[in-house]
């Protein structure tokens, strides 16, 4: 899923399937959240169980996540 945050920034989500709460689950995530911003030109990155996207950059930094990677600045996104 990709959205567009009320700040112009741009924020990709992805799902990955955990019924039994694995372990390797769990590990998968957090090998993604260390990669996926290198490839994808990122600061930063979050991951977390059943939550929506930010819709801001406010929410981004306020947002109880699991796992997080890289910082933002203060400036907003350019358009």
């Amino acid at each position: 899923m990709i959205t567009i945050t009320d700040d112009g920034a741009a924020v990709l989500g992805l799902s990955l399937d955990d019924p039994d709460n694995s372990p390797s689950v769990r590990q998968k995530a957090e090998q993604l959240i260390d990669q996926l911003p290198r490839e994808f030109s990122s600061p930063a990155g979050t991951a977390g169980v059943e939550m929506p996207p930010p819709g801001s950059r406010q929410e981004w930094q306020d947002d109880q996540v699991q796992l997080r990677v890289g910082t933002l600045d203060d400036s907003p996104a350019t358009r």
